[in-house]
C-alpha cells in the first residue's frame, strides 16, 4: 500500500517549486520594468547599499515577527470552517498587508502614487480593522477585543508619534518600540486565536465520528 504522506511530500515539493520559480521569474521582469539590475533586488538591503550588517535589525525583527501571526492565521484557516475560516482569511490577509507595507513602506513610496495616502490610506486600514474585529467578536468575546485593542493602541501610539515627530531624545525608540510591542501583540493574540480554532474544529471533528447509541 502506498503511503499517503508520499502523495503529499510530492505536491508538496512541485508547489513549492512552482512558487519559487515563478518568484524568480517575477524579479526578473521586476527587475527590467524598474530598470536595474537584478543583482540590486536579489541581494540583502546592507550589501546592495552599503550598510553596516545590523542596519535596519530592528525593522527586520519587526518583518519576522509580522510573518507568525500571516502565516498562523492562513493555514489555521485552511484546517478551520465557515465564519472561523473568515475571521482567520480576513486577519490574514489585513497581516500580510501590514507586513508589506512596513516591508517595502507602501505608504511612503507607492500608494501616494496611486493617490492612496493621509487619511483615506487610515480609513481605509480603520475599516478592514474593523471588519475583522466584527468577525472575531462571536469567537474570542469582549477579552478577545480588549487584547486585540491593546495590540491596536501600541500602534496608535507609533503612528502618533510618526506624524506629530516630537523633537524628544528617544523619539525613535518611544516610536518602534511601541510598533513592534504592537506587532508582537498582534502576533501572540492571533496564535493563541487560530491554535483555538483548530483545537475546535478538531473536537467538533472527533464528536461526530462517535457512534450514536
Amino acid at each position: 500500500m502506498d503511503d499517503p504522506h508520499s502523495h503529499h511530500l510530492a505536491i508538496a515539493v512541485v508547489v513549492g517549486a512552482v512558487a519559487g520559480g515563478l518568484g524568480v521569474v517575477g524579479l526578473v521582469v521586476a527587475a527590467t520594468v524598474l530598470g536595474v539590475d537584478f543583482t540590486f533586488l536579489a541581494r540583502e538591503p546592507q550589501w546592495a547599499l552599503g550598510g553596516a550588517f545590523y542596519a535596519g535589525a530592528f525593522s527586520n525583527l519587526g518583518i519576522v515577527v509580522w510573518s507568525v501571526p500571516a502565516v498562523v492565521t492562513a493555514f489555521a484557516a485552511f484546517l478551520t470552517r465557515d465564519r472561523q475560516r473568515l475571521m482567520l482569511a480576513a486577519a490574514s490577509l489585513l497581516t500580510w498587508a501590514l507586513l508589506l507595507d512596513d516591508l517595502f513602506l507602501l505608504h511612503e513610496n507607492v500608494y501616494p502614487k496611486l493617490r492612496i495616502e493621509g487619511e483615506l490610506l487610515m480609513v481605509l486600514y480603520g475599516i478592514a480593522v474593523l471588519g475583522v474585529l466584527w468577525l472575531a467578536f462571536p469567537h474570542v468575546g469582549i477579552p478577545g477585543l480588549l487584547a486585540l485593542g491593546i495590540a491596536l493602541a501600541a500602534f496608535g501610539v507609533s503612528g502618533v508619534i510618526d506624524e506629530w515627530e516630537p523633537a524628544w531624545r528617544y523619539r525613535i525608540v518611544v516610536e518602534d518600540g511601541a510598533k513592534f510591542i504592537g506587532i508582537c501583540l498582534w502576533a501572540t493574540i492571533w496564535s493563541v486565536v487560530s491554535l483555538a480554532a483548530v483545537r475546535e474544529r478538531f473536537a467538533q471533528d472527533a464528536v461526530a465520528q462517535v457512534p450514536v447509541g
